[in-house]
């Protein structure tokens, strides 16, 4: 985003969602990851306020799909299509890189935020502790599955805390741990699950991982008519 070599996280969205895919995992500290021996490549795309354009995330993508990534995972998105940034995704989908990205957080009950709602993308949406679909996260035929993303304005499990991801990030300057709720939650569980099942099938067509993800989800009633699968993820059957 400003078009120098410094990733540093200057916000704190991005390091959360990363800390979700590959958090450090038994050692005894703090939080874990979906896929812990992930290794992260940071690609800046938003500003300190969260905040960019469609020509510097199109920019991103294919920057990291040029330089090695097997997996990226947007946890962005607009109301309004990008033709920069479809172009960008079906370039990374040309290349082998599968693209996974949030839906959206306005509460739409129907029609999710881009690029989650391009075909060249795995959409996800956000479901709290009870397994219903977070009332922010927008729906969609569009999504392919759902995956945690936290619900805050509820404690489901009776622990004190609100229902958010909890993981470990800058705050103004600080490290510590957070919880924050969203689609943007929600997608990294699903990276992450990638992540695991491309370490064991390398050679997987895209075509033959969507299959895999989905085939393994797990059909929940709470589910009915909000995706256009109404399924939600199961990383553990996916890689069973």
């Amino acid at each position: 985003v400003d078009d120098d070599e410094d990733a540093s996280d200057e916000h704190g969205h991005g390091t959360h969602v990363a800390g979700t895919i590959a958090q450090a995992t038994d050692n005894g500290v703090g939080v874990a990851g979906v896929a812990p021996e992930a290794t992260i490549l940071p690609v800046r795309v938003l500003d300190a306020s969260g905040y960019g354009t469609s020509t510097g995330v199109a920019n991103g993508i294919i920057w990291a799909a040029d330089n090695g990534a097997d997996v990226i995972n947007l946890s962005l998105g607009a109301n309004a299509f990008s033709q920069s940034i479809s172009d960008a995704c079906d370039y990374a989908e040309s290349q082998g890189v599968v693209v996974v990205a949030a839906t959206g957080n306005d509460g739409f009950p129907s029609g999710i935020s881009y690029p989650a709602a391009l075909g060249s993308t795995i959409a996800v949406g956000s479901i709290g502790l009870n397994y219903e679909i977070a009332p922010y996260s927008n729906q969609g035929d569009e999504i392919d599955l759902v995956a945690p993303g936290g619900d805050m304005s509820q404690d489901a499990d009776g622990d004190g805390y609100a229902d958010g991801i909890l993981q470990e990030t800058v705050s103004n300057g600080t490290w510590g741990y957070w919880f924050y709720q969203g689609t943007s939650m929600a997608a990294p569980h699903v990276a992450g699950a990638v992540g695991l099942f491309l370490s064991m099938y390398p050679e997987v067509t895209i075509t033959e991982l969507r299959q895999a993800l989905l085939e393994s989800g797990d059909a929940t009633g709470e589910l009915a008519g909000t995706t256009v699968t109404g399924l939600r993820l199961n990383a553990y059957r996916m890689i069973s």
